[in-house]
């Protein structure tokens, strides 16, 4: 048998999928950059401990003047560098989080399932796509809800440092994010002043990690939601329940071409008998999900009896099926 080659196979490939590999390039180029920065920072922190290591041995007893000296330099490197860069990188990360997220949902309109646009919700950017996912594409939002809070606990921090300077005021409001803070090691928080920064790079990587984890879950998600069937009186998604009376009609017609290629083959006297019979049986059984669907696609009633109509009164049945599903 001579195997065809569908090239339906190979076309289309599903821009869902073409954009994820995207999003993964972008932050590998994210996290290389994290790990230069940190490396040169790391460098100059090592030099600097030399430097004052040096000094002390040079000069035993001045270590007052010497601690003034390099208290500054100690304070660049080792609070106001990572402060300016991994607090900078951490706004950088989460600004990219937005817009792949936007970009997503704005590919996920193409389908055009709904008149609905990103635009048309209320909101900052994230509120939207979240709006969107849930109400547009209708995705079950409680599988991301971990990946979500951690995302928004972030998301507060970045709130910080764009717009406090880096500050969290330990107030009543603050206190859920100053807890998260307190409690991570990776960052530093000075209670008087309000003051924070990230000192350790594991925290940014931590969040790349994080964001690529939610973004291949929501590709995921939206690529198996391909087709929406429903009406009035089937209000959820009745794809699979469609996928499965078209499979079985296709199943159908195959056993009638099979029964058709063997009584070809046959010569008894009842032949043409069996096969009047079998594939009447087989016509039943196919108007039987036939009815189903065409009442379906009309959102009309369908009853048992149906197919009765159909097998017993031909086209005069088909009419009166017509007048009942479209109401007319």
């Amino acid at each position: 048998m001579i195997t065809m080659i569908d090239r339906r196979k190979f076309k289309g490939m599903n821009i869902m999928l073409v954009a994820l590999q995207s999003i993964q390039i972008e932050l590998n180029s994210i996290d290389d950059y994290i790990d230069e920065t940190a490396t040169t920072i790391e460098l100059k922190q090592n030099e600097l401990e030399k430097q004052y290591k040096k000094a002390r041995d040079e000069n035993p007893e001045d270590n007052s003047e010497l601690d003034m000296y390099f208290s500054d330099e100690f304070h660049r490197y080792h609070e106001l560098f990572p402060t300016f860069s991994f607090n900078s990188i951490l706004v950088s990360q989460f600004s990219f989080f937005e817009s792949r997220l936007k970009f997503l949902c704005e590919l996920n309109q193409r389908k055009k399932f709904s008149n609905v646009k990103l635009s048309d919700l209320n909101g900052s950017d994230i509120e939207k796509c979240k709006r969107y996912l849930t109400l547009v594409a209708e995705l079950d939002f409680e599988i991301f809800q971990d990946k979500w809070k951690r995302i928004m606990d972030i998301q507060k921090l970045r709130n910080a440092i764009i717009h406090n300077s880096s500050k969290i005021i330990n107030e009543k409001g603050n206190i859920s994010i100053i807890r998260i803070i307190k409690s991570d090691n990776r960052i530093v928080y000075t209670e008087k002043q309000g003051d924070f920064y990230i000192k350790d790079v594991s925290f940014l990587r931590e969040f790349s990690k994080l964001l690529i984890d939610f973004f291949t879950l929501l590709v995921d998600k939206l690529t198996k939601t391909k087709v929406i069937a429903r009406n009035t009186t089937m209000p959820y998604d009745n794809t699979a329940w469609g996928q499965e009376k078209t499979e079985g009609l296709l199943q159908d017609v195959i056993h009638g071409l099979e029964l058709l290629k063997v009584n070809e083959s046959r010569s008894d006297e009842f032949k043409d008998s069996d096969l009047n019979a079998n594939i009447k049986g087989i016509f039943g059984s196919m108007v039987f999900d036939l009815t189903k669907l065409y009442a379906f696609f009309c959102d009309g009633d369908w009853e048992t009896g149906d197919r009765e109509l159909i097998m017993e009164q031909g086209n005069e049945g088909l009419t009166h099926l017509e007048k009942v599903y479209k109401r007319k």
